[in-house]
């Protein structure tokens, strides 16, 4: 796992650098586009169970290339990146170069992806409330995703590259636990 993501990371930045580039007429400041782009097709080939046809090392690279040039009017700014990591055997890495490449959006903006878990759905006011001690502690601006997790009991725990906030009811009990046992 650690080799893919090191690809990924090399992928993602060479992508990336493209957004950069003054000279690089088509890419230039392009990255939220391409950013999407990378993620409708990682989504919608998880979604129809394609994983399996472009890992697959039975399938020909000719017949991958194929079904991504039928579906080339809809990936206009990253129909080559595709073709550059089919012809490379390294579809096996899409999911890690959006992550990789959404994290050097979110650097390059000054904003941070935070994974926030809850135990069950809080209101908008209440997640902003969070966001708002997020930004605070942590100096950025903040963007969130929420994953619901019955596991943490109530609270929530934010995760971000290398930040981490636990306020979880199952922390402070496991915390209690080894003040009370310990």
């Amino acid at each position: 796992m650690q080799r893919n993501s090191m690809v990924a990371k090399r992928y993602a930045e060479a992508l990336f650098d493209l957004t950069t580039d003054k000279n690089e007429k088509v890419f230039f400041g392009a990255a939220p586009k391409i950013f999407a782009e990378l993620k409708m097709f990682s989504s919608a080939v998880e979604a129809v169970g394609a994983n399996e046809f472009f890992l697959s090392p039975v399938i020909k690279g000719s017949e991958k290339t194929e079904v991504l040039e039928s579906i080339k009017d809809k990936l206009p700014l990253t129909h080559l990146f595709f073709l550059t990591l089919i012809e490379g055997g390294r579809m096996n890495c899409v999911s890690e170069i959006v992550e990789e490449f959404n994290r050097l959006c979110d650097e390059a903006s000054g904003e941070l992806t935070v994974d926030l878990q809850l135990a069950h759905s809080l209101s908008p006011q209440l997640v902003e409330e969070i966001k708002s001690v997020l930004q605070e502690q942590w100096q950025r601006q903040i963007k969130i995703k929420q994953k619901i997790n019955p596991e943490i009991i109530g609270g929530f725990v934010a995760t971000a590259p290398g930040r981490i906030m636990d306020a979880s009811v199952a922390s402070q009990l496991e915390n209690l636990e080894h003040q009370v046992f310990v």
